[in-house]
């Protein structure tokens, strides 16, 4: 059985209109259903060569299809540790191999780490991929940016999108109580992010689109509704996870950025992870979020009140604090961020917020209280000491994390 897709359906034909007017289209295939029963019928390579195509899975994935495909089409498949990281050292690696055996587009069997490795990887390549989710654990499936680990530092890169996603739903049902949750966990990073774009298209004039998250809310809304039943096997509300993270990710496509699903709660979660402070833990990306998403909603609904008519200066980079975690080079990496940003205040920067937009703010924050409920139905931490994060490495994350990426945040009037 193959789901209906909706949203994705209409997408493709152009016909997806939202409030505003504007039609949206999707380049993209998106097949969920019974896929692991019909591998030969809905999996069919996207007309790609052969002999020029490569399977990429890791040792958690290589048993959910990856296998399967390899052998259908006589493909040669890769085999990626199961704790492989997405660094570009091992995505530059994996090219030059790649491009040895003249191979130009990807079947990626994974989710998170898996998709950013072979999304950047094929866009090296010159070539396309494609993507079988197997956990519905992140948001970056439909985003034509890869987060990478380059020198250290984790960003946001410029790749593209997949040419087709096949989700099977019982596999994201079967994924880790512990991975389903973490999906949740990104997702409810919406608000903060949210907030955050528009209090940077507030005070900088920075591109902001409301469209993007008009596209996620029913699904948002189902899945925060009834979201202990994930966890319970209940198919219909997975489907609305896997679009929800699906739209957020393609948001990101639209934004031509980030923004619209990484704010504050990221960069804090950036900083830690830099650190080296959730490799002890093996912390999965949406279990990270789901608690700087907390600290964060925290954070802006306190700033907020003490917007109106506050004037808006930019300090100099003080990397007091961050000394502690970081290494000399992902420092400087920061710096070199951080003034770029000092820099578009400067030029653009509006001191004053004014009392509608500050109303306008506050209509796309969720109550910190609901986000706590949220995340405690589906067993998701809500404190950095329940995941294995030190207090005083917290802090100094939420202190410095302003200073470490080009993206204006509450973070930056804290």
């Amino acid at each position: 059985m193959i789901v209906d897709n909706g949203i994705f359906t209409q997408m493709q034909t152009n016909a997806w209109q939202a409030a505003s007017g504007q039609c949206y289209g999707l380049p993209c295939a998106v097949t969920m259903g019974d896929i692991r029963s019909h591998i030969s019928k809905y999996i069919d390579i996207c007309g790609w060569n052969p002999k020029k195509t490569h399977v990429l899975c890791d040792e958690n994935t290589v048993h959910l299809m990856a296998q399967d495909i390899a052998a259908l089409y006589h493909l040669n498949i890769t085999i990626l540790p199961k704790d492989v990281k997405p660094s570009m050292q091992v995505i530059e690696k994996l090219v030059k191999e790649l491009r040895g055996q003249n191979v130009n587009a990807i079947v990626a069997v994974g989710s998170g780490t898996v998709n950013d490795i072979a999304k950047m990887a094929s866009f090296m390549l010159g070539g396309e991929y494609g993507i079988v989710a197997t956990a519905p654990s992140m948001n970056g499936y439909l985003s034509a940016n890869a987060s990478v680990i380059d020198h250290g530092v984790r960003v946001s890169r410029s790749a593209h999108m997949p040419k087709h996603i096949w989700m099977d739903i019982n596999i994201l049902l079967e994924a880790p109580a512990y991975l389903i949750a973490s999906g949740v966990g990104d997702s409810l990073s919406r608000t903060t992010a949210q907030a955050d774009w528009l209090l940077s298209h507030v005070v900088l004039n920075t591109h902001y689109n409301s469209d993007i998250f008009e596209m996620q809310l029913p699904y948002e809304m189902h899945v925060f509704d009834h979201v202990e039943k994930l966890l319970k096997g209940d198919s219909n509300i997975m489907i609305s996870l896997a679009k929800l993270l699906l739209l957020s990710g393609y948001g990101m496509t639209l934004a031509g950025s980030s923004a619209p699903a990484s704010g504050g709660e990221h960069m804090i979660a950036h900083v830690l992870d830099m650190a080296g402070c959730s490799a002890k833990q093996r912390l999965t990306h949406g279990i990270q979020i789901a608690v700087t998403t907390l600290a964060m909603s925290r954070i802006q609904q306190k700033q907020v009140e003490e917007l109106l008519d506050r004037h808006i200066t930019v300090p100099d980079f003080n990397s007091q604090g961050l000394e502690a975690l970081l290494s000399d080079e992902q420092l400087k990496a920061c710096k070199g961020a951080y003034e770029e940003k000092a820099a578009l205040f400067a030029q653009k920067g509006c001191a004053l917020v004014s009392e509608a937009n500050i109303k306008a703010i506050k209509q796309v924050m969720l109550c910190v209280d609901v986000l706590e409920d949220v995340a405690s139905r589906v067993g998701l931490k809500n404190k950095p000491q329940d995941i294995g994060w030190q207090t005083k490495a917290f802090n100094q994350a939420i202190k410095g994390a302003r200073f470490t990426r080009n993206r204006w945040t509450f973070l930056d009037i804290a």
